[in-house]
């Protein structure tokens, strides 16, 4: 078998010989250079499939370096590594092109994952750029090719036609179109049952979009809700890694996040971008639940962390590291630029199955008027009631989730709110400095005084939209009704303690 080439791009000896050492026992080709120059040099005759490149370098150092190999030679992956990162430097790493980001010092575990990640990558990559030029020699798609094909075939076997016929769906059909139509039916339902009624998967296949397929089902009568069809879920992650640049807003400092794909049972882990330090988002992890909800382990703290977690918990991302400064961005309150973070590092299934928390009875936490329930359901559904004496008196909203999209279109948008006076507090306690008029509904005693709500209940939606951020902190999706009424997060998170000392989680 042919082993892959790697180059290793670092000015400290112990570095080189660490790396070389490990990827040599795990089969690969090693190549070696100390600077920006001879390493660029070694790329017009080795042709790597992936480089470790550090970013301080001798002579031309590694940002400028990365630019020119993906430049030139876009399928190669690049690991970047560093022993004097920053946020900064990381995301203007990913946005150029580098597969990951590695922090020294690193554990040579740590490295050896990321790099089967990488090279696991590129595979698909070069299979990818294959396809796309075979795909360049013809604009006639697999549906259009593959009625073609019928059509000749029916014309010249008559042993063809007679086998056909034989299906309700050809029988007294006299036109091409007729009988065109027939096999198109066919030829779903064939699709459907090999991706175990996916349709997402059958119209990729078909080479149309969700609309067209689900007009298409409705116009053959192809329903996909008939008994005994279950659709599999499996553990996600990202396809590859992507990057968000923001402002965080209780300390108000410049932030970011580099999302990395991990492999089947890691959960969602967060690490630190200056000491790689992790912690898993997990209930157990909680250490505040003021204002925002906060995780710590050792002294390593991540604030602000529901609204990404909302969105992996909608999309069903089960395995994910999220490199991060000290706060989750807050970008323009909502949960938006998450939603497009996710579908631009696209999801790749793990083809493992993924276990869902069912709630079993019910579980409730009531206290000053605020309580939250949650009760057994065949779907996951949340419904808030908002009360005030301020300018917005009541505010209910029910959502139930459908998918994605649903949560995409319908909670997602929903902005981060608060009060004229809190944030006097605030401030005080040296929170919300990076509240902006532009990332936070901001209400006096009379009205709404900064923007337009998006949606009428936009308050609820938003304490939705934070109810099940905090929900996936159980590490697993949940199946359930939840219920509640002015509750925030140290609500949110009794309910979930108590469902974690009764439900195995």
């Amino acid at each position: 078998m042919k082993k892959e080439n790697i180059l290793i791009v670092d000015d400290e000896k112990n570095i080189l010989k660490s790396l070389e050492g490990i990827l040599l026992d795990e089969g690969y080709n090693i190549n070696k250079a100390d600077n920006g120059l001879k390493a660029l040099e070694l790329l017009e005759t080795v042709r790597p499939k992936l480089v470790l490149l550090d970013i301080w370098l001798p002579g031309k150092d590694g940002i400028e370096v990365l630019k020119e190999i993906k430049s030139k030679y876009p399928l190669i992956q690049v690991i970047v590594i560093s022993g004097h990162g920053s946020i900064e430097t990381s995301v203007k790493a990913i946005k150029l092109g580098a597969f990951d980001f590695i922090e020294k010092p690193f554990s040579l575990e740590k490295v050896m994952i990321t790099v089967n990640q990488a090279m696991k990558t590129q595979t698909n990559c070069r299979k990818n750029n294959k396809i796309q030029k075979t795909n360049r020699r013809t604009k006639i798609d697999k549906d259009i090719e593959s009625k073609i094909n019928f059509l000749k075939k029916l014309d010249s076997s008559s042993s063809h036609e007679k086998k056909l016929t034989k299906t309700r769906a050809i029988k007294n059909n006299n036109s091409i179109k007729e009988r065109e139509q027939a096999w198109e039916k066919e030829f779903i339902l064939e699709q459907l049952k090999k991706y175990r009624w996916n349709p997402e998967k059958v119209a990729g296949e078909l080479g149309i979009t969700k609309s067209q397929f689900k007009q298409k089902l409705v116009y053959h009568q192809i329903k996909l809700s008939k008994p005994g069809r279950i659709k599999e879920k499996n553990q996600r992650t990202l396809q590859r890694s992507v990057v968000l640049c923001g402002q965080g807003l209780h300390s108000g400092i410049k932030t970011g996040l580099i999302l990395s794909p991990l492999p089947p049972h890691s959960g969602i882990v967060f690490e630190d971008i200056s000491t790689g330090e992790t912690v898993k988002a997990h209930i157990d992890n909680v250490a505040s639940t003021k204002y925002a909800t906060t995780l710590e382990k050792n002294y390593t703290s991540i604030k602000t962390i529901e609204h990404i977690m909302a969105v992996l918990h909608m999309y069903r991302i089960s395995n994910l590291l999220i490199k991060i400064g000290d706060e989750v961005p807050i970008m323009d309150g909502s949960a938006r630029d998450f939603c497009e973070l996710i579908e631009d590092g696209g999801i790749e299934e793990q083809m493992i199955s993924l276990e869902e928390i069912v709630i079993d009875k019910e579980y409730c936490i009531k206290k000053n008027g605020r309580s939250i329930r949650i009760m057994p359901s065949k779907k996951f559904e949340v419904k808030y009631q908002f009360n005030s004496d301020g300018p917005i008196k009541e505010q209910k909203f029910v959502y139930s989730h459908r998918g994605k999209e649903s949560f995409k279109n319908e909670i997602a948008p929903a902005r981060t709110f608060g009060f004229l006076k809190e944030y006097e507090k605030l401030e005080e306690l040296g929170l919300a400095s990076g509240g902006r008029l532009s990332n936070v509904i901001l209400l006096d005693d009379e009205k709404v005084i900064n923007t337009n709500l998006r949606f009428p209940e936009e308050l609820a939606r938003h304490k939705i939209l934070d109810i099940i951020g905090d929900f996936y902190l159980l590490g697993k999706p949940v199946r359930g009704c939840i219920v509640a009424c002015m509750t925030g997060h140290a609500e949110n998170i009794a309910l979930l303690k108590d469902i974690r000392n009764n439900v195995m989680v």
